[in-house]
């Protein structure tokens, strides 16, 4: 679960009442995107300051499948390359010449991808963008979040979510401009 005061388009925090608070990066990653949210010092002085009625026990609201998205897509097919994430983050040098990819569509959040075998189930991946995405050699690392097989090609089609705020912050001022 992740904070439901971050607001995931532009990445403020709206509790921050009188000023805008745009977490960094430490912050997002040790608070906003995690269930830990909870111990965030914006949310616990908000929390104090209303007498508990911003509360750990209110949850942002379940979504159905059909409303889990938060960006909107945009189709367009832009050569990626997708390398295996190891421990520690390490990879091969040169990858393996089926992890060059096609996307399907991308939004801010994340990419869907055609590739020619099947990535790591839920595993994490380092991807690269090539010189003709809309931000030049933009690289980073996204999770697998599902894949299947498209029969009459004998491709893969992968949902990758995109890990890194900076990568979806450039994208976003990217499809902006």
């Amino acid at each position: 679960m992740t904070c439901c005061y971050l607001c995931k388009s532009s990445f403020e925090c709206s509790l921050k009442k009188g000023g805008v608070f745009v977490p960094l990066q430490d912050h997002f990653e040790q608070f906003c995107l995690t269930d830990n949210f909870i111990n965030c010092s914006h949310f616990i002085q908000s929390a104090s300051a209303s007498n508990g009625a911003v509360s750990a026990f209110n949850p942002m609201p379940t979504l159905s499948q059909a409303e889990r998205r938060v960006f909107v897509r945009h189709k367009a097919e832009f050569s990626v390359v997708l390398s295996s994430y190891g421990k520690g983050g390490k990879t091969a040098v040169v990858p393996d010449p089926s992890a060059f990819a096609q996307t399907i569509d991308f939004a801010q959040g994340g990419m869907r991808v055609q590739a020619p075998k099947q990535l790591a189930q839920k595993g994490l991946v380092i991807f690269n963008f090539g010189e003709g995405f809309i931000a030049p050699f933009l690289h980073g690392i996204a999770e697998v979040c599902w894949q299947k097989t498209c029969l009459d090609d004998g491709l893969w089609e992968a949902g990758l979510s995109f890990k890194d705020q900076f990568v979806k912050a450039v994208i976003a001022v990217q499809m902006s401009s």
